[in-house]
């Protein structure tokens, strides 16, 4: 299993980490550099380097207190209140390629997804 994990920025702030978990089978050599270094979004570097394009995604989204760890990254005070996302990514013939846990801190911006 690779694990990876990804902290997204807006107007060069820190406002979601994600923590990846792909199929190592489904990923033969992928690794940190390739991850970090890649051109373009997650999805994107699946479909060109893996031919794994993702059709489609399940999420559950609650609140919760930031633990310390999540809380740093974020620059938010520990215990923060964060949105909290489990996501399950599959490809074509509805096989899954990927468990993403994001964190978001939602004090001046929303949460938006759109696939497709």
């Amino acid at each position: 299993m690779h694990r990876a994990q990804n902290l997204q920025y807006l107007q060069d702030r820190p406002v979601m980490l994600d923590e990846l978990w792909m199929p190592a089978g489904l990923f033969p050599g992928l690794d940190a550099e390739g991850f970090a270094g890649r051109e373009g979004t997650i999805y994107g570097l699946y479909q060109r380097r893996f031919g794994l394009s993702v059709l489609r995604t399940e999420e559950r989204l609650r609140a919760e207190a930031a633990s310390p760890d999540i809380a740093a990254l974020l620059g938010l005070p520990p215990a923060a209140p964060v949105l909290r996302i489990l996501r399950v990514a599959h490809a074509i013939g509805d096989r899954p390629v990927e468990l993403r846990l994001s964190w978001v801190d939602t004090r001046e911006h929303e949460y938006r997804n759109s696939l497709g």
